[in-house]
């Protein structure tokens, strides 16, 4: 079995950041009028946690060639065949599988590794690298 784990510096930051929002937008119901816009912005930290939450950090290749995609709440397992596309955008990496599309970031060059091991054992895998509204690939 193989895994591939996002980096802790990435994972430290993106939560440090979310927990920062989530500190001034409870400062900012608690102090400041009009409290409704806080609470707008408390409501939208919170739907950015549930999403950070989803959102895999760990992925797994199994023996039986599965892919798990692991997050603090959620799991998901694949067969390769099951992902369509993948499309790179900047250092981040969207898969598309046959349920939705799913954000993979912060794993590093570990990544490049994962694609190769998922174009090999899925010839139809259709791999896409998009910059500044130019498509290569």
């Amino acid at each position: 079995m193989r895994e591939y784990e996002v980096k802790r510096s990435v994972l430290a930051f993106a939560f440090g950041r979310l927990v920062l929002l989530t500190l001034l937008a409870v400062l900012g119901i608690l102090f400041v009028e009009p409290r409704a816009f806080f609470v707008a912005v408390l409501l939208a930290v919170a739907w950015i946690w549930f999403q950070a939450l989803r959102s895999p950090v760990k992925v797994r290749v199994r023996d039986d060639s599965t892919i798990e995609l692991c997050g603090p709440i959620r799991r998901i397992v694949a067969r390769p065949d099951e992902i369509d596309q993948i499309v790179q955008v900047g250092r981040r990496y969207w898969l598309h599988l046959r349920s939705g599309w799913l954000s993979l970031h912060g794993y590093g060059a570990n990544l490049e590794q994962l694609i190769s091991y998922l174009t090999a054992a899925n010839p139809a895998l259709e791999v896409k690298v998009f910059r500044w509204g130019q498509e290569k690939g």
